[in-house]
């Protein structure tokens, strides 16, 4: 028996051994995918910052745009500037004591993008997995089938879809800033889940007041999710109370009372603070551009929708589709308490999803996001995807009987390695080389203005010949990469 029982254990170990293996791969693999990203476009903007973008660094709520009236940039998005402002006025010159300034600032952009894409996968499986530690094999199971999802190189295929942006000002702007709303909300998925009480201690109150600010005055799709979050879930907890038949105004008044405190305040200055800042974005200069008439965005979301379901490889179909085959599985032979509040999470997540998608029409359009639906404004419905997923193959693990839950594992491991694999292999070619070596070129040139090869710079597009000094050169001087501002741009073909 005794020999038996080492055996098992031994067993467990290897496995466990295994995954974190894997995800180690997984995750290093990722780091040196977004180590290879260009730089692109808007980042000098912020970070010196321009004309344009500075009002909103000295005003975070708007107050002053409101009393003086007039437009400016982004003015209920000030943690969306002041967080990419301040990380790049300090995090490059911190690894300048151990590298060159020109790779100081791709590792600064690859640390940040791995930061979000392992606090996002953390956080997702700690909901899917409930009590676990980070060593449970479970929590291991999940999290490497999460990580694996979440596609790092934009050569991969497969399964994994896209949560970081190559763009790293999109990534502040999405990723990075949703990650907060998913901090927000974590001690309230954690009460629905029943892995703490309904009271929070004065500490977390504060946390979560101040908290709400860098939610809301953050990314752009942070308030409308985080409005319709705490909406849907207040609705449904006034549902839960509410007595049947009993619709009498004493009776809707009674459910609402029941609602605890703690929830029912928190949710609320969340709701108001997302409208303040929905107002405050009638002052944004840059939504003065026109825009399609209503019918026509709704048209254009169709489209968006069909792109992401049929056209763009990272389509969500194969999860969705497993995670059906796993529901009619489960509902066929383990009709448990676990797989109705599964379901029940899935109806909520699936509301949620269906009236943001039909939301988004009304702030989503952009000339350079014509069809709307795209993966960083769908990021909100991505993560219900995986949370969804996750959490039907979570239960499938503990109702399967031991036999049977040995082969999913096996299942779930082949899965994640081939998803790393694919990830691994797709870092070749380096895709940053020719910006990488023309910031070689700009750090010896001497003489101006500089001809560069034809490759992005921290642009978009086309650097056309000029006389004046960029902001991205300023910039670049001041990261120590070049030892004055130049003038450079594309040579013409």
């Amino acid at each position: 028996m005794e020999t038996t029982s080492m055996q098992k254990k031994n067993s467990k170990n290897t496995l466990r051994l295994l995954i974190l293996a894997i995800i180690t791969i997984d995750l290093v693999a990722s780091y040196f995918c977004f180590l290879q990203t260009s730089l692109l476009g808007d980042l000098a903007n912020i970070v010196l910052p321009s004309p344009d973008y500075s009002p909103i660094l000295s005003d975070p709520l708007g107050i002053n745009l409101l009393i003086t009236g007039g437009e400016s940039v982004g003015p209920n998005r000030f943690f969306a500037h002041w967080l990419p402002y301040t990380y790049f006025n300090n995090v490059p010159f911190f690894f300048q004591y151990f590298t060159n300034p020109i790779d100081s600032v791709y590792i600064s952009c690859a640390i940040l993008k791995l930061g979000t894409h392992l606090g996002i996968t953390y956080i997702l499986t700690k909901w899917i997995v409930k009590k676990s530690s980070f060593l449970d094999e479970n929590f291991l199971f999940i999290f490497a089938l999460i990580n694996s999802m979440s596609l790092a190189s934009p050569y991969g295929f497969f399964f994994p879809m896209r949560i970081i942006d190559q763009s790293i000002v999109y990534t502040f702007a999405y990723a990075f800033s949703f990650l907060f709303l998913l901090i927000y909300i974590h001690p309230f998925v954690n009460m629905y889940l029943g892995n703490r009480g309904l009271k929070l201690k004065w500490w977390e109150h504060l946390s979560l007041w101040l908290l709400s600010f860098m939610v809301i005055f953050n990314g752009p799709i942070n308030a409308p999710a985080a409005i319709l979050f705490s909406g849907l879930s207040l609705l449904g907890i006034w549902w839960h109370y509410q007595k049947e038949e009993d619709y009498t105004i004493n009776g809707l008044w009674q459910a609402i009372h029941a609602i605890p405190t703690n929830i029912l305040f928190h949710f609320l200055w969340l709701i108001l603070l997302g409208f303040y800042s929905f107002y405050l974005g009638t002052f944004n200069s840059e939504s003065s551009q026109e825009i399609p008439p209503i019918l026509e965005r709704l048209e254009l979301l169709w489209q968006g929708i069909i792109k992401v379901l049929f056209i763009v490889k990272t389509t969500p179909l194969p999860l969705i589709g497993l995670t059906v085959i796993a529901f009619f599985f489960l509902n066929k032979n383990h009709k448990s308490t676990a797989f109705k509040k599964l379901l029940s999470m899935t109806k909520y997540i699936s509301c949620f999803g269906l009236i943001y998608l039909l939301l988004l029409p009304l702030g989503g359009h952009r000339s350079y996001r014509n069809f709307i639906l795209r993966f960083d404004t769908m990021l909100p419905i991505t993560f219900g995807i995986f949370i969804v997923f996750g959490a039907s193959v979570h239960l499938l693990l503990k109702e399967l009987s031991p036999q049977k839950s040995k082969k999913l594992k096996i299942a779930i491991i082949s899965l994640v390695t081939i998803a790393t694999f694919i990830d691994s292999i797709s870092l070749y070619p380096i895709r940053n080389t020719c910006e990488r070596s023309t910031l070689f070129q700009l750090s010896e040139a001497t003489a101006e203005p500089v001809l560069i090869p034809d490759c992005s710079i921290m642009s978009w597009g086309t650097i056309t010949p000029t006389k004046n000094v960029s902001r991205q050169a300023e910039l670049f001087y001041r990261w120590n990469i070049t030892k004055k501002p130049l003038v450079y741009y594309h040579k013409s073909k």
